[in-house]
């Protein structure tokens, strides 16, 4: 068998399936929605403005939002 970079062979940790049946319900939502928490923390954490803080599921959705 042959993995890509981004699998892990291993099976996912119970606690990582309880955590993914809570978000369950919200699956169908982009992650824009439910970042402001974690934006905050960084602009903290980093001191920079909120506002230039930017979360989203992947590179490639930043890349295409910023060009």
């Amino acid at each position: 068998m042959s993995l890509l970079l981004c699998e892990n062979p291993l099976p996912p940790l119970d606690e990582a399936i309880e955590a993914a049946r809570q978000e369950l319900a919200r699956s169908n939502h982009y992650t824009e929605a439910l970042s402001a928490p974690l934006r905050h923390m960084l602009a903290e954490r980093d001191e920079v403005p909120e506002r230039l803080v930017h979360v989203n599921a992947g590179s490639e959705l930043i890349l295409r939002q910023l060009f």
